[in-house]
């Protein structure tokens, strides 16, 4: 039988990644140089999760179709910031997958991610590599080649390590981050949310 995420495994994923942004809120505030250094990347990241599990507080008990698009719904009537934009837009991405199959495995998340990385970049208005979009489309484009044998144990395992290395690449790829010593403030906390995701994992 193939692993799927039930109502109540997302929203102790979602739980998971709103706890993991809460410890790493001011860090990542810190980090923010880029497209303004302005401070806030963490905190609008956190603001923008926190309404979509509010939102799925109202869906306990529901299928994990209905849960999917209430945290996806939640997180873009939520979003704040270029970052929490680029959150829901992600979350779109996974919701619609989710909608479209009816599935909650392994696979529909692969595709899910793939198509929360197109809807991400569309949302910005000039994307650059080397910040958040970076580290999800390579994390995306590196879980689709992975086989769900691991289960979810071994989805998020991986998508943890692709999202570090990616992380750990955008002061190559955007001149002001790596100028300013710092890795990119959006891609650390979307790295939070997958280590939020890994320790409330279900399957």
């Amino acid at each position: 039988m193939k692993a799927t995420i039930t109502g109540a495994q997302l929203a102790a994923m979602a739980k998971g990644a709103l706890v993991s942004l809460g410890a790493h809120r001011d860090q990542i505030d810190n980090l923010n140089v880029f497209p303004i250094p302005d401070g806030d990347t963490g905190t609008n990241m956190y603001l923008t999760v926190l309404m979509g599990c509010k939102r799925l507080e109202g869906q306990q008990g529901g299928g994990p179709v209905a849960m999917f698009a209430a945290l996806s719904h939640g997180m873009l009537m939520g979003s704040r910031g270029n970052s929490g934009v680029i959150l829901s837009q992600i979350a779109e991405g996974i919701s619609a997958e989710v909608a479209r199959s009816g599935r909650t495995d392994i696979k529909t998340l692969q595709d899910g991610m793939v198509r929360g990385t197109e809807l991400a970049y569309r949302a910005v208005l000039q994307p650059r590599e080397g910040t958040i979009l970076t580290v999800i489309r390579e994390t995306a484009e590196g879980l689709q080649g992975l086989s769900g044998g691991g289960g979810f144990l071994g989805f998020w395992e991986r998508a943890v390590d692709l999202g570090r290395g990616a992380l750990m690449r955008t002061p190559e790829l955007l001149p002001v981050v790596g100028e300013g010593g710092v890795v990119d403030s959006g891609g650390t906390g979307l790295v939070a949310i997958l280590e939020g995701f890994y320790r409330g994992r279900g399957g």
